[in-house]
């Protein structure tokens, strides 16, 4: 596969594009081009013809999708206190299957037995490429090296070497929020969106910013922002602080602390994920409204719930490998 043909699959996988026309405007190549590249895709299995879209007064395009056979991958949140999150995707990105485990961040070899174990009983009978992990610290892009996190076993290469060798995988490692993000943008609550914040929610609260179309890869730390009630944002949404606060309260921590990073970034979208999901299913309205009295503001739970980040590694680390 060529830079243009595995551009061009990138570009459908993402849905971003659906015809032939699409691509040569977005890839600002010729028609004949085009079509040369959707060709050698369609030749090769990558893709398929799916129908016709709508006309625009000529002739119907004829629609693309990616066949879902093509690229198996296993995605992996660490982010959470005690709870592995584990989904395979196929290759156009949809979760087949999904399913949480009990593991002990604080051993690495639970970490790679608890990983095997959801490789083995979520890929029984497919062939998986890949594994991408979300986990919470601060990661270097293009290398998975992570930085900083609150984990001491994430630090380095340690955990990305060490799940490749116990899972006989490729692995890439991310940000757990910009991962959500990045699962949101593409087939989510916040698909094709320009612009948008995704808050999430595990040990820690962490936030990514999808901005002009592209995720953001600055720094972008919110728990420490002081609240009102002399509190950091982490410190009041910690899992001790919501487990004894009222909906209310939690709803007011919450509107204090998006309430200033609207007013920094003047963004109008917000997607909670993670352990937002546990809040009820009127969390985001109520939020929404709580914000409303100062900001406009739509705010959305994350489509794919507390396994967005696992989706997002997935999906990041199946164009990765293509």
């Amino acid at each position: 596969m060529n830079n243009g043909e595995k551009e061009a699959l990138i570009l459908i996988r993402r849905g971003t594009i659906r015809s032939r026309a699409e691509l040569a405007r977005t890839l600002g190549i010729s028609r004949p081009t085009a079509s040369v590249i959707v060709d050698s895709l369609l030749k090769n299995s990558f893709i398929r013809e799916a129908g016709r879209g709508r006309s625009t007064g000529g002739k119907a395009p004829t629609l693309l999708s990616v066949l879902p056979e093509t690229n198996h991958i296993l995605g992996l949140d660490l982010g959470y206190k005690s709870m592995l999150s584990a989904v395979l995707i196929d290759g156009a990105g949809t979760i087949i299957q999904k399913k949480e485990y009990e593991f002990d961040p604080a051993s690495m070899e639970n970490i790679g037995e608890t990983s095997l174990a959801a490789l083995r009983e979520l890929a029984s009978s497919h062939t998986v490429n890949g594994a991408g992990v979300a986990l919470s610290g601060i990661v270097e892009k293009n290398t998975g090296k992570v930085l900083k996190s609150i984990n001491p076993l994430f630090t380095g290469n340690k955990i990305r070497e060490y799940l490749s060798n116990k899972l006989a995988l490729p692995v890439h490692v991310e940000n757990r929020s910009r991962m959500a993000a990045y699962s949101e943008a593409y087939g989510g609550a916040a698909d094709q969106e320009k612009d948008f914040a995704l808050i999430s929610l595990g040990r820690s609260i962490g936030a990514a910013f999808w901005l002009n179309g592209q995720l953001f890869t600055g720094q972008s730390e919110i728990r420490n922002l002081r609240l009102k009630k002399k509190k950091t944002f982490e410190e009041a949404l910690s899992p001790s602080s919501t487990a004894s606060s009222s909906p209310e309260e939690i709803i007011s921590c919450c509107a204090d602390g998006l309430g200033q990073l609207l007013e920094i970034m003047g963004i109008e979208r917000i997607v909670l994920s993670g352990r937002f999901a546990d809040m009820g299913k009127d969390f985001a309205f109520r939020l929404e409204k709580a914000l409303s009295k100062e900001h406009i503001c739509k705010v959305d739970m994350a489509k794919f719930g507390r396994f967005s980040a696992a989706r997002g590694a997935a999906f990041l680390q199946g164009e990765r490998i293509l």
